[in-house]
């Protein structure tokens, strides 16, 4: 683990990357090189060729977290989600977790609600309040019981390059992460996986990417093996 180094450059020779350069211009070489970074961050690297494909247009999506600690419960289901609003997920993270995080001021009876917006490029830029004003009327229009005054604290957080935006026909611009290109690995929730860009994806393009790595070090391990033993069977003939 090399922390705060920043990859500008990968360097090709005979169809495999053979270093990646940092910033500072450090050179790190490997047999296999794993990449999990988004087609938009692995496009400002300099790279080869052969490193590209039409996914590298593909661009982010943000989504938005309005996080509300409430005095009293609102909600008795784990999530919901709704329709004809701003919000598009409710989640109970009291009863989703254990041990929910509890804020100063909350009280001891009440909920941890976590209010989601997906696709959120049209409310990237409104700030904490105008969004806590929207999730209030919100909630207010789909719960009935639900008062403003309910609040005992509330937070946001926004990710703006939480998840690709795909395109119609994308799907099939999506890179295995088991299938190298020489030796570089693709892994991410992007990948092809056969499920959409989630955790779950992120997980599964880990696996098939150390799988398909372990084999082929197998196999390379194994031919030089052969190989070796090749080389001291004709000598051996020979004298």
């Amino acid at each position: 683990m090399l922390p705060n180094r920043k990859a500008v450059r990968l360097v090709e020779e005979g169809g495999e990357v053979w270093e990646v350069v940092t910033e500072s211009g450090e050179r790190f070489g490997a047999r296999a090189v794993v990449s999990s970074l988004p087609p938009w961050q692995l496009r400002r690297l300099e790279r080869p060729p052969t490193l590209s494909g039409a996914w590298i247009s593909w661009n982010a999506s943000p989504i938005i977290g309005i996080h509300l600690w409430l005095r009293e419960p609102l909600l008795e289901e784990p999530l919901i989600g709704l329709l004809g609003t701003e919000i598009h997920w409710v989640f109970n993270k009291t009863r989703l977790w254990a041990h929910a995080p509890k804020n100063t001021g909350s009280e001891a009876d009440g909920q941890y609600l976590s209010l989601v917006i997906s696709g959120a490029a049209r409310h990237i830029l409104k700030s904490p309040t105008e969004l806590r004003e929207m999730a209030c009327r919100d909630l207010a229009l789909c719960f009935p019981g639900f008062k403003k005054a309910m609040i005992s604290t509330w937070s946001v957080t926004k990710e703006p390059f939480a998840t690709p935006s795909p395109v119609p026909g994308s799907d099939a611009w999506r890179p295995d992460p088991a299938v190298p290109v020489g030796n570089f690995y693709y892994v991410g929730d992007w990948t092809q996986t056969g499920l959409p860009a989630t955790i779950e994806s992120a997980v599964a393009s880990g696996h098939a990417c150390a799988q398909a790595i372990l084999s082929r070090a197998g196999s390379a391990d194994g031919s030089a093996s052969g190989a070796r033993a090749g080389r001291s069977s004709r000598g051996e003939l020979h004298d």
